[in-house]
Formats: structure tokens, sequence, C-alpha cells
């Protein structure tokens, strides 16, 4: 069974689609299964169709007016800086002050532009053609990992909303977008009002804070071949230099990647032993370099840019036989054991 595993990244997942776009529609590449982690989540809805026209467009469409009702960042006005963001503090104060929100951001809205670029009709192309998305959350209330995939959550219009609902949430990278609070069944579907049992309460975020990719999963849920791509290099790139200044909030983004990058470590160590274990081939696919220093600002022209980029970096990779592009391959050997 082949799977393909997609990283968290936020913008940088236009870099992710334009390498995805190459890889399945030149190269051919179909998978069985798939799962995602935060903006990996996004890229896999509409590539398990290969649907990259709609996809291409809502990412080099986006900006932080259709992300954010109430945006944490703001475009540095400086020429020079262009593409680059600033932590906008009078939202904070908004949001924390006026409205009584634990987070600095609004991205409710965001919802709806998951519906629609990937409308109920193409969650049935997907299902139908027997594709299984899964999609990674954080339960921030008991600090665990859970996933929620579109067959467990059914076929009918209630799955589709549930699966739309856990995938915004797997995008939730507090303390810069809202956070995200459900009731949930012993089986993970959402519990809406006036419906019952309620089994607990929880508050949920990103699926990155503790799975930057769901790489161990799909090895439990049976696939043999993997291909995962990261939006991040495969060692930290230290040349985009931040600048803290006298904005607390610079310094807590900067914590914010740091964690991310922890958690990165720690999932593809983790994956590169269980692949050792099992018959697993292991393909990983990085990032040349690192895109930006903040990857939670939407900016239409640099995404449409790392797209192109995306996409010419596995155009070079694929005829050049592997040579310009950072794969690591695991293939791990069968033994036999002694009784």
């Amino acid at each position: 069974m082949k799977a393909l595993v997609l990283s968290g990244g936020a913008a940088k997942g236009a870099f992710t689609g334009g390498m995805l776009e190459y890889m399945k529609l030149k190269e051919g590449k179909e998978y069985d299964i798939y799962l995602s982690t935060s903006t990996g989540t996004l890229i896999q809805m509409l590539a398990s169709i290969n649907d990259f026209t709609a996809l291409k467009e809502g990412y080099t469409s986006m900006d932080i007016e259709g992300m954010y009702d109430v945006s944490p960042f703001k475009k540095v006005k400086d020429p020079k800086d262009a593409g680059r963001a600033d932590i906008n503090l009078w939202s904070a104060v908004r949001m924390i002050l006026f409205r009584k929100e634990p987070t600095f951001g609004d991205n409710k809205k965001f919802k709806e532009t998951i519906k629609k670029f990937f409308p109920y009709e193409k969650y049935l192309m997907a299902y139908d053609k027997g594709i299984n998305m899964t999609s990674t959350v954080t339960n921030m209330s008991k600090n665990k990992t859970m996933y929620f995939d579109m067959k467990s959550l059914g076929r009918d219009k209630k799955g589709y909303e549930d699966f739309v609902e856990w995938t915004w949430t797997s995008t939730c990278a507090v303390p810069f977008t809202s956070i995200s609070r459900k009731v949930i069944d012993e089986n993970g579907n959402i519990i809406h009002h006036g419906e019952h049992p309620v089994i607990y309460s929880d508050y949920f975020a990103d699926g990155g804070f503790k799975e930057h990719m769901p790489i161990s999963q799909a090895i439990k849920d049976g696939a043999t071949t993997i291909d995962a791509i990261s939006s991040n290099t495969e060692e930290f790139d230290g040349n985009m230099e931040p600048e803290f200044g006298a904005n607390p909030l610079k310094l807590l983004a900067r914590m914010f990647e740091i964690t991310m990058r922890e958690a990165m470590d720690r999932d593809i160590d983790n994956a590169r032993n269980m692949a050792k274990d099992k018959d697993v081939t292991l393909n990983i696919y990085y990032a040349p370099r690192q895109l930006t220093e903040n990857g939670m600002y939407f900016d239409k022209e640099q995404m449409s840019g790392w797209w192109t980029e995306g996409y010419e970096y596995m155009k070079d990779n694929h005829e050049h036989d592997n040579k310009s592009c950072k794969v690591i391959k695991l293939k791990a050997r069968k033994t036999t054991r002694k009784k």
C-alpha cells in the first residue's frame, strides 16, 4: 500500500504543492492513503484527485485578508523587505482585551475558503475512488495526537463537514490563529448542538505541535511504500536572523518555529527506526532552502513564486536522477527470526 505524508508549514505549503504537481502529473505517482499535518491537510484534499488547477489557485491567491478575520501579522512597509511580515500588536490587543480570546488572531473564516475549493462533490470524488485521507490534530487539553480520517467519518454530508472541521483545526497554529473547542464522541465524531451523548469537550489545534509528519502512523496503517514531503530543510538554516527588537510576539514566533522543528526531528527519527524494523520503503523529500522566517504570513506573489520553484525543483530532481534533490531513502531488510 502506497502512502503520501505531507508536513505542516503554513504558506510554505505552496512549495510542496509545486513539488507534488510534478510528482503526480508528470511522474504519475498515485497513493492509496494520505496522512498530513496542518497545511499538508489542505494540499492532500485536491492533490488526491489530481485537481492541481484548483489547488494552485487556492494557494497562490491566498493572502492575510482571506485567511484571517483578525490578522496577527502585517506586511513590512519597507520595499527592501518585500514578502516579509511583522507582528501586528494592535490585533493582539483587540483579541485579548476586547474579544476576550486566548489567541492573537482569528482565522475562523478560513473554513469557508476550504469549502470553496474543496466542496462536498470533490469529497465524494476522493471517497468513491477508494482514497482515504487523514488529518492530524493536537488535543491541547490532553496533550495527545489524534487522527481523523474520511473513511471513519463517513461519506455523507455530516462526514464531509466534520472532515473540513478537522482539516481546519489541523491548520490552527495557536496562539497566532483561533483555537478550536469541540465536543466529540468516543469515535471522534463531532457532537453538534442538541446531539448526544456528550463524551468530552476539549481544545484542539495544529497537529504540528506534536507531529510534523505522521509517517509513523502511515506505517501503522499498513503502508509499505511512503513518500514524505517536508516544507522545511533537513538541517536548520540560520541565514534568516530574526530581529526581535522590543516586540515579545516576534520572540514568541521564533519559539514557535523552534518547537515545530523539534517535532520534525523527533518524528523523522522515529519513522526511520520503524522503517528499519518493518518492510517499508521510505522516501523523504526536503525543501532545498529556508523559504521564510514566518510561514504564518500569506503573500500572493511570494507563494506563487514558491509554487513554481517547487515544481522546477522536482523537475530538475527527476531529470538528474535525484542528484539535485535531498532525498532520504530507507528500505528495511527482511530478517529471519530464529525459532
